[in-house]
């Protein structure tokens, strides 16, 4: 077996370039202009709930964004938020998986991109959910922040959590705004 992951290294070192369609995505990526996106300050405070722990509120109180957390107390007992301009992310421990959120409010406009999103029928405002290391990712949209929750299992294979969508799906619809400023 050591063979043949060696044998794999040699064949395709970790300095190889990467592929061309890769490199013109990057390129494009950097070519687009970066803007804040607009915030729905108005929706986001009607969708405003009670439960933050006093614990995280001078972190949360500083994000210029709406704060989406879970409402589950023993996902925000442990919880961690970092900020910086324009996004910030969470992480919450829910004994043997780890859930971190993370928001955007900042976006790179790619017409090209949306245009191909579209067409593979993207674009709706529904949820994006995928799996990728065993971790299970669901993208979505909400006041015109962009969101990405992600859920890893120490047990990936064997973990209800990370083999269905259904813990990251209850996670989703937990999620309450639960502070931020415009």
């Amino acid at each position: 077996m050591r063979r043949v992951l060696i044998g794999s290294l040699l064949a395709a070192p970790a300095w190889a370039a990467p592929p061309a369609a890769d490199v013109a995505i990057k390129q494009r990526e950097a070519a687009a202009p970066v803007v804040a996106v607009t915030v729905d300050w108005a929706a986001a405070r009607a969708a405003a709930a009670p439960g933050l722990p006093e614990k995280l509120r001078p972190a949360v109180d500083a994000i210029a964004l709406p704060v989406l957390l879970p409402r589950d107390a023993a996902l925000l007992a442990g919880a961690r938020v970092v900020a910086g301009p324009g996004w910030y992310a969470a992480s919450m421990d829910a004994g043997g998986a780890q859930v971190t959120l993370h928001a955007f409010g900042r976006a790179h406009l790619r017409p090209d991109l949306l245009a191909e999103q579209k067409a593979a029928g993207f674009g709706t405002g529904a949820p994006r959910i995928s799996r990728t290391e065993g971790i299970v990712s669901l993208a979505f949209e909400r006041f015109g922040v962009a969101y990405t929750l992600d859920v890893e299992c120490q047990a990936p294979l064997t973990d209800p959590r990370c083999t269905d969508g259904l813990f990251i799906m209850g996670v989703l619809d937990d999620l309450a705004v639960l502070g931020g400023r415009p």
